[in-house]
């Protein structure tokens, strides 16, 4: 399968070409950083944008942009055999930088600033970002995903119990610690950093949704 970025004129969607036999084209959003002018011309002039945190979210002062579970809930990994259940969070070692794929009067106002940033490749600007950040490992991107119950359900099929130890059993019987990353691995994902509660999604009137993070 190859891949080829089609060219497109500045404050365009960019639009993702690939070859799966037969041609398949994606039209990607554009994605808009709402903040202040002052802000919006610092980082034109020497590159400077703040990013945030799950811990800055959650002391927001909007009582409907803040999210004190973000990143926190309940896994549940379910199979025929067994069921493995996890209460954990993720997001706490990074940084977030989100976005919303409006840039209306309306959404302008709602959010109180005055300018924004356009973002036309996604993940171009967010590799930009990452070169910049000390100790960098990885990086994600995606949608912010709105749950009535943020708890995740995976399908782990026929895995026993006895299965899912003797992977991790030591010479002397115990078991190393390893297990549970696996069991975390098998009980959540990616989505960890990108669900929040359905109380929190924005509805056509306010135009809150912050669209994306990286």
């Amino acid at each position: 399968m190859s891949e080829r970025i089609a060219a497109h004129p500045k404050s365009s969607p960019q639009t993702l070409d690939l070859n799966l036999i037969r041609r398949w084209s994606i039209v990607r959003p554009q994605l808009y950083r709402h903040m202040d002018a002052k802000y919006v011309e610092s980082f034109f002039r020497d590159g400077s944008i703040r990013l945030s945190s799950f811990a800055s979210f959650a002391k927001h002062p909007d009582e409907q942009l803040r999210d004190k579970a973000e990143g926190i809930g309940s896994r549940f990994a379910v199979g025929s055999q067994v069921t493995v259940t996890m209460v954990a969070g993720r997001g706490s070692d990074c940084y977030v930088l989100c976005a919303t794929l409006h840039n209306t009067e309306h959404v302008r106002k709602q959010f109180g600033h005055n300018a924004c940033i356009a973002i036309d490749n996604i993940v171009g600007f967010a590799n930009a970002v990452s070169l910049k950040l000390p100790y960098f490992t990885h990086g994600f991107e995606g949608p912010v995903i709105y749950q009535d119950d943020t708890t995740i359900y995976k399908d782990i099929g026929p895995t026993t119990a006895e299965e899912l130890m003797e992977r991790h059993r030591n010479p002397d019987g115990t078991l190393d610690m390893g297990m549970l990353q696996d069991m975390h691995r098998k009980a959540g994902g990616i989505e960890e950093y990108f669900i929040k509660h359905s109380e929190l999604s924005p509805n056509l009137g306010d135009g809150k949704g912050q669209a994306a993070a990286a």
